[in-house]
């Protein structure tokens, strides 16, 4: 009989439980389908304890001092003001009420079951006097904000009341659960919650009030007006509408999403003190830039703000324990580096025993994302957590505001690594971190929403000393000595060596952190937008190890962005012409070049090319384009671009001319698109309809009884007029420059003449290319000759000589000359007068002090000048 009366008790408290929880479960259901219900411009959000470290001071660790400092890890204004992330809002909970636990396993814990309205952990405060409060502040107002207060017993009451940001209060709803022991009363503004002197078990919602304000609400405040005999109570995690916009996706696309056909990169460090952009692709590592290495021995803790182009990261100084509370950042602009916060405990966030290396970093959504280690890295006993901390800057780039987003346990506090830092990235919203080292229970990767505060666990593929990369388009990759596709399930892709560019220091051992996508410096065309219709394909030259050895001009241009301008003045250093050749446009065809100062001294040939946009029409066509070979030099050489026979329309507007250097082929289709290294500079060109000022009134060549052949023509020229090159050709195809003569500027009409003492036997072709001051030209019609049989009254032996040769002439009297030995550009090299006697003269040259090359030998006489060549080859 005792036995059934005992088995029916025990059935019906059973059975009125499961009823109890049944309907809890159903209440459960609707309550979290109420919570996702948010006004339109309004996403929900959730500040979920499970992935969250509640700060407070007990304990050896969160209670204890820093051996460096010498100060608390964790201060009381720390414990009793704290910041938490709800979405992109931010939620500041203020309290002076003690938290509970076991140690140091105190404030968020998992202690009461019977939770309604939100499973997992919670806040455990034990009220140590009446009047005391927990307020509850959004950064800006929110909707329909919800929690729930577990464990109201023992004659506790508690006042709710809540204001919007005009101070205005706000109507308080509160549900209880079936067979609560729970009375509400008081005001729709000013709620009570009233237990009478009932002990619960931490299994019963029977004590459980839920707590919605529809708002909109600033603050929340919740008043132990009578803690009772047993004032512990349980906070539920916090769910409000947060105003969007909510965390972006693609948020890197627009800052460093590559161009065609460029690498897409993020940054990562080894175990030295330089910075690389790493190609995944190619496991190619370029160095970005190094620190002196004053405070430390390697950079960790890698972000990159890709609007400022700031790199934010820390020093590891291998301390024990480690001493470093310092945030530095390098200014990929201006090359500075500057320390951001010189002890971050000073801002608020505790820094535990290894302050803040060796954890990581990333920037997302324009902050700073700053991981900090809980555990000691040694005994593994300490009940920490790892958290990851959110930190504003203001314009100034001077912090302002910390957030805390993200805890997880570091240890188990009896020995073992729960969470041992490995690194994290930020991916449209979540978190991905994972554990590192050797050990089972470190194999894991875990995904935190930012947004729902929910998260996910993966176990496998997080590989001892393991970083996390990623590039522009959410790809994520895990690198070490080499780098891995991680999957997004905890599981990576085939590895790819990592391997330094040739001018990069070589990298060492395994990554020391990763980081952020990362999009390099190019030099841009600055012309207007037409020249470059395709947004992913401009006119862009990367930055890259030879910009000291190719460049345009004297310095290479070094920008994040192409600015266009409607003059092309967009950028600052576009310095390869001095003067732009003007463009004629009155419709007569003519010869436009363009000299153009590049220095290539990479030890291979580079092309230079070139587009003239003679049609006006805003567009580079391949047809408007020329490309000429530069040869390695080490100085910079001025090479001319020629754009022949062209005709330009009368009436034709100013245009523009663009100049690209590189070293790998280029041809005139290559106006736009990305390149490996060189440069790209634009010019406005200026479009003039008045005609070259130099016009050919007459043009003769005649051959003498000497075999010598004599051009004679008549021109009228103006001041605008430079001059006249002699031009000679054998087959119409290839032309040799045989000598200039400047434009008479004493007389607009003059005659002009011009020996060719040296003729080609055979038949010849002779012009003249008619200069401009401007740099245009234009050609003349083409004069033939005809020689036999020539008369070579000046020869040189040995030819080509090595050091000594001898000069042989006949002279047809006593007479003197003067001998003339000029460079290929016209520098003379010897000259001296000699004297010759009647018949054959022969004359020693030395030509030691010479160069290897060809040199133009003059003997003048009275009338008349004999030239030769000579080769020179020491």
């Amino acid at each position: 009989m005792k036995v059934f009366l005992h088995f029916s008790f025990i059935s019906f408290r059973y059975n009125f439980l499961q009823k109890v929880f049944l309907v809890s479960f159903i209440l459960l259901i609707n309550y979290s389908s109420s919570k996702a219900q948010c006004p339109s411009g309004y996403t929900s959000a959730t500040v979920n304890w499970d992935n969250l470290d509640y700060l407070h001071r007990n304990g050896s660790i969160y209670g204890g001092t820093n051996p460096v400092t010498g100060l608390p890890f964790v201060t009381t204004a720390m414990a009793q003001t704290q910041y938490f992330a709800i979405g992109t809002n931010q939620l500041t909970i203020s309290t002076a009420m003690p938290v509970g636990g076991s140690a140091s396993l105190s404030g968020d814990v998992t202690t009461h079951t019977g939770d309604a309205g939100a499973t997992g952990a919670d806040i455990y405060y034990i009220p140590s006097a009446n009047g005391q409060t927990i307020t509850m502040t959004f950064q800006s107002e929110v909707q329909n904000a919800t929690f729930t207060l577990n464990d109201i017993d023992k004659n506790a009451v508690y006042t709710i009341t809540a204001t919007n940001a005009a101070s205005t209060a706000q109507t308080i709803t509160v549900t209880t659960y079936l067979g609560t022991i729970l009375t509400i009363g008081g005001t729709a503004t000013a709620r009570t919650i009233t237990a009478p002197n009932t002990a619960l078990a931490n299994i019963l919602n029977t004590g459980a009030a839920t707590i919605s304000v529809a708002g909109p609400v600033k603050t929340i405040i919740v008043t132990a007006t009578a803690i009772g005999t047993s004032s512990d109570i349980f906070l539920s995690d916090i769910t409000a509408c947060v105003a969007d916009p909510g965390f972006p996706t693609n948020y890197y696309s627009s800052y460093t999403q590559p161009f065609t056909n460029q690498p897409a990169y993020f940054l990562a460090s080894p175990q030295n003190l330089t910075v690389y952009m790493i190609d995944p692709a190619t496991g190619t590592a370029d160095a970005l830039f190094s620190d002196p290495g004053t405070s430390g021995t390697r950079i960790n803790s890698i972000a990159y703000d890709p609007i400022n182009h700031w790199v934010y990261y820390v020093m590891d100084n291998n301390a024990t324990p480690p001493s470093n509370l310092a945030i530095k950042k390098y200014d990929l602009s201006t090359g500075i580096i500057s320390t951001v916060i010189s002890n971050i405990a000073t801002l608020g966030i505790p820094s535990f025993i290894q302050g803040i290396e060796y954890a990581g970093a990333a920037f997302y959504n324009g902050s700073l994302y700053l991981g900090i280690e809980g555990t000691d890295g040694i005994s593994f006993s300490t009940n920490t957590e790892s958290i990851i901390w959110k930190i504003d800057f203001d314009g100034s780039g001077n912090a302002t505001t910390y957030t805390e987003v993200f805890g997880t346990a570091s240890d188990n506090g009896s020995g073992s690594p729960s969470h041992d830092w490995g690194d994290f990235i930020i991916k449209d919203g979540q978190i991905i971190t994972h554990a590192t080292g050797p050990t089972t229970i470190l194999n894991h990767y875990i995904h935190y929403n930012l947004q729902t505060g929910a998260s996910t666990t993966y176990t496998g593929g997080a590989a001892a000393a393991g970083q996390l990369g990623q590039i522009y388009n959410g790809n994520v990759y895990r690198i070490k000595s080499d780098i891995a596709l991680y999957n997004n399930n905890g599981t990576v892709g085939l590895p790819t060596t990592i391997t330094a560019t040739s001018c990069s220091p070589v990298w060492v051992g395994d990554a020391e952190d990763a980081s952020d996508p990362f999009k390099p410096k190019c030099d841009f065309g600055d012309a207007p937008a037409t020249y470059d219709p395709i947004a992913l394909s401009p006119a862009a030259n990367q930055k890259a190890c030879n910009n000291s050895t190719l460049r345009i001009g004297s310095a290479w241009g070094d920008e994040w962005s192409k600015y266009t301008t409607s003059d092309a003045s967009g950028d600052d250093e576009e310095d390869g012409i001095g003067t732009v050749t003007i463009m004629v446009s009155d419709g007569v065809s003519y010869n436009h070049v363009q000299d153009v100062t590049v220095l290539n001294n990479t030890g291979s040939t580079a092309y230079l090319a070139g587009w003239l946009d003679y049609n006006a029409n805003g567009v580079f066509e391949a047809s408007e384009g020329v490309v000429v070979t530069v040869p390695s030099s080490a100085s910079p050489q001025t090479i001319s671009l020629g754009w022949t026979a062209i005709t330009v329309a009368p009436g034709t507007p100013n245009t523009f001319l663009r100049v690209r250097l590189y070293s790998g082929t280029l041809t005139t289709s290559n106006a736009t698109g990305w390149f490996s290294d060189g440069e790209t500079e634009d010019y406005p060109v200026i479009s003039q309809s008045m005609p070259l000022m130099i016009q050919l009134l007459d043009f003769s060549a005649t051959l003498s009884e000497e075999k010598e052949v004599l051009l004679n023509w008549k021109a009228y020229a103006d001041n605008n007029a430079k001059g006249f090159v002699i031009e000679r050709s054998s087959n119409l195809t290839a032309w040799e420059k045989i000598g200039q003569i400047n434009t008479n500027t004493s007389t607009f009409t003059s005659d002009y003449s011009f020996y060719d003492h040296q003729p080609l036997e055979g038949k010849s072709y002779y012009r003249l290319k008619m200069l401009e001051k401007s740099g245009s030209s234009k050609y003349s019609n083409t004069r033939i000759i005809q020689v036999d049989k020539l008369i070579t009254k000046l020869k040189i032996y040995p030819n080509p000589a090595k050091n000594d040769a001898t000069l042989s002439f006949s002279s047809p009297t006593d007479q003197s000359a003067t001998l003339l030995i000029r460079s290929m550009t016209g520098e003379v090299m010897i000259k001296k007068t000699i004297i010759l006697a009647s018949g054959e003269n022969k004359m020693p040259i030395q030509m030691t002090s010479t160069v290897n090359g060809l040199y133009i030998v003059e003997l003048i006489t009275t009338g008349k000048t004999y030239i030769n060549k000579l080769s020179v080859t020491h």
